[in-house]
């Protein structure tokens, strides 16, 4: 695989479009040697991995700051991450794919580069296991976002009314909490396939009316899944401050 930055401007972009997991997207990227596009997964709006032939390289890349984490607290696999992230080479022609064909394609990832897909069949409302039930959240009703880096590009904190922002941000109920006390633990939870830690766990207490889907986890990239997942279908605005993340051990 390849893992590359995205630019400033990317991350304004992607910080907007939907998700099609906690933290994760769909989009394509381009293969030089035959001119063909990749379908490769976006993280946190902050890198962009391609399952492709020079896996072994940045994978190595990705084991070491993850070796070099374990058992430390997760201050200090911040500043490893962030210094690992500016080490990176920067994205370029980076493409968004729309909500039924990043669904399609986020199943076959893992399988390596992805050319030519015919367009999936439209969504139908009702898929298995990927949030088929709809609803709204009450007045008391807190839920938790767990994030691979220790800023946000999906949640807004500045102003006196804070924000989510985008559409179909991702999180989890409050049941979450006692399956989910590590970084690590939230990536088998929710079947992620970055491999990086989410150790930065938000509250987010959103108005009541705020529409949502729900649903469990369903096992994807050897992960085991079986979380019960959340998916704003629009930005909210959260009822009061949302505080700094809980910092989470790696594991």
């Amino acid at each position: 695989m390849t893992i590359r930055k995205l630019s400033s401007d990317a991350q304004a972009m992607f910080a907007e479009l939907p998700e099609v997991d906690m933290g994760l997207q769909i989009c394509t990227t381009d293969d030089n040697s035959d001119a063909e596009h990749l379908y490769s997964i976006v993280v946190a709006c902050k890198i962009v991995i391609t399952f492709d032939k020079q896996f072994e390289e940045d994978l190595g890349s990705l084991r070491g700051l993850l070796g070099e984490s374990l058992g430390s607290e997760g201050e200090r696999y911040a500043d490893r991450l962030l210094d690992w992230t500016d080490g990176l080479e920067e994205a370029e022609k980076l493409g968004s794919v729309d909500k039924g064909e990043s669904l399609f394609a986020l199943r076959y990832l893992h399988l390596g580069p992805l050319r030519g897909f015919p367009k999936p069949p439209p969504r139908p409302s009702w898929i298995y296991g990927h949030l088929p039930f709809r609803g709204i959240c009450g007045s008391e009703d807190v839920y938790y976002r767990y994030e691979q880096y220790p800023t946000s590009l999906r949640i807004d904190r500045t102003g006196t009314k804070h924000h989510v922002t985008g559409v179909d941000t991702y999180a989890a109920p409050q049941s979450e909490l006692f399956f989910t006390p590590t970084g690590l633990s939230a990536v088998g939870r929710f079947a992620l396939p970055s491999l990086l830690p989410a150790c930065w766990r938000y509250e987010l207490r959103p108005a009541a009316g705020t529409i949502i889907r729900s649903g469990a986890s369903v096992p994807l990239y050897g992960q085991s899944g079986g979380a019960v997942e959340v998916c704003f279908e629009r930005s909210f605005q959260n009822r009061g401050p949302i505080a700094d993340p809980v910092v989470l051990p790696v594991l």
